[in-house]
């Protein structure tokens, strides 16, 4: 448990936020988790609801890696070039699985002016 967790849990009954977890096998995971303290047969609970968001978290750090790699390319290429790069929609596919992996096309032309 994060302590910060508990402590807000504990002065204002309710926290929200994302929570980088690791499963019985030894592999990481995240969740967007929402926890409140309720009342149950005269005890104090913490209620939590765990969305996983382990797909969102690769796909945010490749489309990440992507402009890294896009503002070098575009820094670096001679001034008589230029590049153009497109982002297919089509090609952005969810997972079947919460914590499996999402994939997108991103395709990028160099183009000599």
């Amino acid at each position: 448990m994060i302590p910060q967790l508990a402590d807000t849990l504990n002065s204002e009954g309710h926290w929200r936020g994302e929570l980088h977890n690791r499963r019985k096998d030894g592999s990481h995971f995240y969740t967007r988790a929402a926890f409140s303290s309720v009342e149950f047969e005269g005890a104090s609970c913490w209620l939590a609801v765990h969305e996983g968001i382990t797909a969102c978290k690769q796909f945010e750090q490749d489309l990440a890696n992507n402009e890294r790699s896009f503002h070098t390319l575009s820094t670096s290429m001679p001034s008589n070039c230029s590049a153009t790069v497109s982002l297919n929609p089509s090609h952005v596919s969810l997972p079947a699985q919460p914590d499996g992996l999402m994939t997108t096309d991103i395709s990028a032309s160099i183009i000599n002016t």
